[in-house]
């Protein structure tokens, strides 16, 4: 379930095929049309992730829920020490990486590092 999009999908709720665990997907590195695009991989419970998907997949004419819903999702998922590459365009993974437990892997969101790196003093 694509959650964001800028030049292709930049956070994901996703479902191993292989074992059924979910996970969420959120962007490293957002150039423009970065590619291959890295991701921190985040694991979510799967009664939160199946939660959210009833909750989407219902909808709701309360505007700011869909962002409440989305913010619980980030808060009660667990970092995992893999970064991902993904083809920006296909989602098709080309790697995946195992960084050292001391290593800072970004946590904010995508949008935020984007408006911190533009901002002039």
């Amino acid at each position: 379930m694509v959650l964001d999009t800028a030049n292709g999908v930049t956070d994901a709720l996703v479902r191993c095929a292989a074992c059924g665990a979910s996970y969420l997907l959120e962007t490293l590195n957002l150039g423009e049309g970065a590619t291959p695009r890295r991701f921190r991989l985040c694991v979510v419970d799967e009664r939160i992730a199946a939660g959210f998907r009833h909750d989407v997949a219902r909808g709701s004419c309360d505007v700011s829920r869909a962002g409440a819903q989305r913010r619980f999702i980030e808060e009660q998922s667990q970092l995992t020490s893999l970064v991902l590459e993904l083809d920006a365009g296909s989602m098709t993974l080309c790697s995946v990486a195992s960084v050292d437990d001391d290593t800072d892997i970004a946590t904010g969101s995508w949008r935020d590092q984007r408006r911190s790196s533009t901002r002039t003093v």
